[in-house]
């Protein structure tokens, strides 16, 4: 029987004891979290901190989300099994975090109901995007990318725009959109220069992100008033000659 949704506040203390346990190449999101200037934090079901609650986009929608990691050999068994291509650099990560929700960014983790046999999807637990379903199947939906290549995060970048981050076979790190022509390919020498950049990038890039959506929000339901007017019109129409 899954549990039922509970959380607890997080204080600033704790905040810097668990940032502090990171290894150097996650520093940046120590200051994308400062940077994000959210006090609210939480931690869920699973251990999972929450930060920036967000209750107009979702009742459990945050601004961040960081995944607790897992033990080593629970990671060395899900990629022995699952994704055996998972490189080496990433696996570091996960030894310290099992994914996160940074904005718009998503680093993606293995969720820890993947862990179970049979695995049974857990919705009381927040859990990270799944590696092995991004290495299978998701990595098709960026046009530039290779089989060959391991997809591990993706930004959103505008309405139904992202960018998907692949870890090339040289340790390289490749940004393909999945709309061609809407976003550069940009490319980071190591995945420690990703996180060191784009982090940073991300946030310069927030407000116009926001603008952008909302402003196609907004003619997308002009767009739905119209229609529903004119299914409105052709109604009473058809109506009035029975």
């Amino acid at each position: 029987m899954q549990e039922k949704y509970k959380r607890r506040e997080f204080s600033q203390n704790e905040l810097k004891s668990l940032l502090a346990g990171y290894p150097q190449i996650l520093s940046p999101i120590a200051d994308f979290i400062e940077a994000m200037g959210f006090d609210d934090m939480y931690i869920e079901n699973g251990n999972v901190l929450a930060i920036g609650h967000l209750p107009k986009v979702a009742p459990f929608a945050y601004a961040i989300r960081l995944y607790p990691a897992l033990k080593k050999e629970q990671i060395r068994q899900f990629v022995k099994k699952h994704c055996p291509t998972c490189p080496s650099q990433f696996i570091t990560i996960l030894e310290h975090l099992n994914g996160a929700n940074l904005d718009e960014i998503s680093i993606y983790g293995i969720p820890p109901y993947m862990l179970d046999d049979p695995p049974l999807l857990n919705r009381q637990t927040s859990n990270p995007l799944d590696i092995d379903s991004a290495a299978r199947h998701w990595w098709r939906d960026y046009p530039g990318a290779q089989e060959d290549d391991f997809l591990f995060g993706s930004r959103n970048t505008g309405w139904h725009q992202q960018l998907g981050y692949v870890l090339k076979p040289d340790s390289t790190v490749v940004a393909y959109p999945n709309r061609a022509g809407h976003y550069e390919e940009r490319r980071w020498e190591s995945i420690e220069a990703w996180f060191r950049e784009e982090l940073p990038e991300t946030l310069k890039l927030r407000e116009k992100f926001i603008e952008e959506v909302a402003h196609e929000s907004k003619k997308r339901n002009k767009n739905i008033v119209y229609t529903l007017r004119r299914i409105s019109f052709f109604l009473r129409r058809l109506f009035t000659r029975l």
